[in-house]
């Protein structure tokens, strides 16, 4: 006899096991694939701790992302042949567009900011 027909029940548990193991594994990829593929943004700003995380573990020696208001402000749009004191914003909204939480940095700090920086360029 083989050491396998010894224990049999042993074996069996294990085989059990590992599957019951590999299909939750299953069931929780197709659970996180669905919530990120039909949430997207949604879930870093209302599941995601990291930004309310983050803005707890701020001190004056940390780098934040900030608009500067002395440069962008007055927003305008861009315009030929103006002399109007306007600031270098020209509300073209890619700075929102580009931010993986859709957040507007020109509105001042925002709980849901990960200082991603995407915002930046």
């Amino acid at each position: 006899m083989g050491e396998g027909s010894k224990y049999p029940s042993c074996s069996n548990d294990l085989r059990i096991g590992s599957i019951i193991s590999s299909d939750l594994n299953v069931i929780s990829y197709s659970v996180f694939y669905f919530i990120f593929a039909f949430f997207r943004e949604q879930v870093c700003t209302i599941a995601c701790p990291y930004g309310r995380l983050q803005s707890v573990l701020v001190d004056k020696k940390t780098i934040l992302v900030a608009y500067d208001y002395k440069r962008g402000e007055p927003r305008g749009p861009l315009r030929l042949n103006t002399t109007a004191n306007t600031g270098d914003c020209v509300n073209c909204n890619s700075c929102v567009v580009v931010c993986p939480t859709g957040i507007d940095i020109r509105n001042g700090t925002q709980m849901e900011c990960v200082n991603c920086t995407a915002c930046m360029d």
